[in-house]
């Protein structure tokens, strides 16, 4: 399970299908990534069933659903910032 979260691009999946079912077409956009590289997660994803794939939409099950909404992991931009601050300590002392 831990394997299949720590994945940023698979987290930044689940919350941007948190917000609305997506096609592939619209998750390709708003995450800009390599395409080879979005259908690996997105099946990766399918397979442990927290989204499925329905009429050329991408939802989250209840499952992953869950996961969101327990906040189980930490969003990305939430990763960036914490990136950011431990930049500024570094760089403070």
């Amino acid at each position: 399970m831990f394997k299949l979260l720590s994945n940023k691009n698979r987290i930044e999946i689940l919350y941007k299908l948190y917000d609305s079912d997506k096609s592939w077409s619209e998750l390709h956009s708003i995450l800009n990534m390599n395409p080879k590289l979005l259908r690996d997660h997105l099946n990766y994803l399918i397979r442990y069933e927290i989204i499925k794939k329905e009429n050329s939409f991408y939802k989250l099950t209840n499952f992953g659903r869950g996961l969101c909404e327990l906040n189980f992991f930490i969003r990305p931009k939430d990763i960036e910032e914490v990136e950011e601050k431990k930049l500024l300590i570094i760089q403070h002392d």
